[in-house]
């Protein structure tokens, strides 16, 4: 150390004590384990008294809360969390550089939450924004990060599920609640046997691309043909997910069915629903906190 440059830096025990456990709060929620960090939360706040530290716990126990929701697809509780934090702490997100990062989130599960389908003639409550497919890949590689393979392909399922809903809706049709009048009558004919007595019928994911082949999509016909190959680059890897203990089995699911899964979707199917993707997909991270 050269002499005459020191400098005298004074902390009182509060403050250390609560830096101690800021890092440590800070380094559990930037590994995305929410539950963890308000659990800790509880177990402090009746030990911090000053307010200046309350109002830090306060914040961070609401941005876990709102990336919690996000995470398990709860976008309206998600919305409503971001939105409370940018009104309610705009001078500490500030402070910590996070008030771009919180509009972002906040823009993102607001307009996938605000563009559910309302139409009176409709009313299936589909979130219509493409931006729903982009959150539905960031949050498979997200749990695929975590080797949590599983749910990653379970949400890539759910995925494929989404864009053939969304195909059908552009067409007037919703998969909960197909009107079987509504189609045209050679597509009904073949339709009609697996409607219930009142003329309606469900359809799941691989019916609902056949439905979309039989009203000459092109995506559903893309589908089949992907599907029904002797040497199918989706078929396994569907099934793997139904064969998995979240689904009706007890087959573990591993990181190369994600992969091949993850690869056959993007490229040959969100594409057709959402051209620019790549360039999209990074705003559908989760918000950091700085940990210096």
């Amino acid at each position: 150390m050269i002499s005459g440059t020191e400098r005298l830096l004074s902390f009182q025990p509060l403050e250390l004590l609560f830096r101690r456990h800021w890092r440590t709060l800070v380094q559990l929620f930037n590994a995305g384990h929410f539950a963890s960090v308000l659990n800790r939360i509880e177990d402090l706040q009746p030990r911090v008294v000053r307010p200046d530290h309350r109002r830090r716990l306060d914040f961070i126990a609401g941005l876990a809360r709102a990336c919690e929701a996000w995470d398990t697809l709860r976008y309206e509780a998600a919305c409503q969390g971001f939105q409370r934090l940018i009104k309610e702490f705009r001078g500490l997100t500030q402070d910590l550089g996070l008030h771009g990062d919180l509009q972002r989130a906040s823009d993102v599960v607001h307009g996938i939450w605000h563009s559910r389908c309302k139409k009176s003639d409709c009313n299936c409550g589909l979130p219509l924004d493409t931006r729903t497919a982009l959150d539905l890949l960031a949050n498979a590689d997200r749990r695929a990060a975590e080797h949590r393979y599983d749910v990653a392909v379970a949400l890539l399922y759910r995925l494929m599920e989404y864009i053939a809903q969304r195909r059908l809706h552009d067409l007037g049709i919703r998969t909960d609640d197909v009107r079987l009048e509504r189609l045209p009558e050679d597509v009904r004919a073949k339709w009609e046997p697996r409607g219930d007595a009142d003329g309606r019928l469900k359809v799941g994911m691989l019916q609902g691309y056949e439905l979309l082949a039989d009203l000459s999509d092109d995506l559903g016909r893309k589908f089949l043909e992907l599907y029904w190959a002797v040497a199918s680059p989706l078929r396994p890897y569907l099934e793997s997910r139904n064969m998995s203990p979240l689904a009706h089995g007890f087959q573990p699911v591993g990181q190369d069915v994600f992969e091949k899964l993850r690869a056959v979707i993007t490229d040959e199917f969100l594409g057709k629903l959402v051209p620019d993707w790549r360039n999209r997909l990074a705003v559908h991270r989760l918000p950091r906190l700085p940990e210096a």
